[in-house]
């Protein structure tokens, strides 16, 4: 991974998102680059709904989902400069 971040122009902000499940929990985050080493941050979790209280959970999520595809789509347009 570090070799493809190498490749990255220094324009560019050099920051990964990605959204993973694991154990019935879904993880939406970012991970960066500081002094040569990755830095994994969560944004946001939740367990995956299966119950109306697990979907009233998810939807107190929506505000920071939101926030997490503005970076993403923040970044592909870094990628497009």
């Amino acid at each position: 991974m570090l070799a493809i971040v190498n490749k990255i122009s220094k324009d560019v902000p050099k920051k990964f998102f990605s959204a993973r499940c694991y154990d019935n929990t879904i993880y939406f985050e970012e991970l960066f680059m500081h002094k040569d080493k990755c830095i994994r941050q969560i944004h946001s979790s939740f367990k995956s709904p299966t119950t109306i209280r697990l979907v009233i959970e998810y939807v107190s999520h929506i505000p920071k989902l939101l926030q997490w595809k503005e970076a993403v789509i923040n970044q592909c347009l870094n990628f497009q400069k």
